[in-house]
């Protein structure tokens, strides 16, 4: 008897303790996608997007990514991402974040290694993938208790699917400049809503300021200027659709001195001001 499927013969995809859930699945459409959502990061979850037309890019943990249909996009817990679809085409795309996410050999919520590519080609694997993300989407939007179980097992199918090109394409970044760039991206992360002084840091990290500027513009297509606001305005975005704070407390929270300001920097970022932008969201 052939017994290559007994269960001493299988590996384990997902350590035992672990049952991923789905916190959202959405379908973004051009129209959608063309407003941009700058650097921002969650803690708690792990989200994955497929890219089902249209181009643009990712800016993930400092480093930009030019991307386009039939890219996987993975952002980890904790990776700080910014991303914007091109003006002309706009991008549509499927986006799914999920909790409790813990394969065996990863960290909980994470689905690539440290220092490895975030963007994969999905390739032949495409249509599997747009059908597994359509039957989600679905399901999450019917709410039906009755196909819970199903969903379950629809979510770890994907899940599995995606890990498996991951590993495939597994492919390290790693080099000076880099390391540099990320102790830059690391201490403005910890404290773009602070006043900061580039001279400062470029002092303690023992280089000038010209060089601090080009190595992280090099590695991430911003300057650290720009940088600072993006994510700024981030998490101003966040603030907008998670809480109820006005959006004059909103701006001093993330660093602007004055509301004004504030209101005409989000507005040139993202197109539309503040009150429009949570009024928008609400009524999506």
């Amino acid at each position: 008897m052939n017994d290559q499927w007994s269960n001493n013969n299988i590996k384990c995809t997902f350590r035992k303790i672990s049952s991923p859930r789905i916190v959202s699945v959405i379908l973004s459409e051009e129209n959608h996608a063309k407003l941009p959502r700058v650097m921002h990061s969650h803690d708690d979850r792990l989200e994955i997007i497929l890219i089902r037309h249209g181009n643009g890019f990712h800016n993930i943990d400092g480093n930009r990514y030019m991307t386009c249909r039939g890219d996987l996009i993975i952002y980890n817990s904790g990776a700080v991402h910014d991303e914007c679809a091109s003006i002309e085409s706009g991008m549509s795309l499927f986006f799914c974040a999920l909790k409790d996410v813990h394969f065996a050999d990863l960290e909980k919520n994470k689905l690539i290694k440290e220092n490895c590519l975030p963007v994969i080609k999905s390739g032949s694997c495409f249509n599997d993938l747009e059908f597994l993300f359509s039957i989600l989407h679905e399901q999450s939007k019917n709410g039906d208790p009755d196909l819970v179980e199903y969903s379950d097992h629809i979510l770890k199918a994907f899940l599995i699917h995606v890990h498996k090109l991951v590993q495939e394409q597994s492919i390290r970044i790693q080099d000076k400049e880099k390391l540099l760039g990320d102790r830059i991206r690391d201490y403005l992360d910890t404290y773009y809503a602070e006043e900061i002084n580039l001279q400062s840091i470029a002092e303690n990290m023992g280089i000038s300021i010209f060089h601090l500027s080009r190595v992280f513009k090099t590695a991430t297509g911003y300057s650290p200027r720009q940088y600072i606001i993006r994510r700024r305005i981030g998490k101003a975005q966040s603030e907008l659709l998670y809480t109820s704070r006005s959006v004059s407390e909103i701006a001093y929270r993330v660093g602007f001195n004055n509301a004004n300001h504030f209101n005409n920097t989000f507005n040139k970022i993202i197109g539309m001001n503040p009150g429009k932008y949570r009024k928008y969201w609400a009524e999506v």
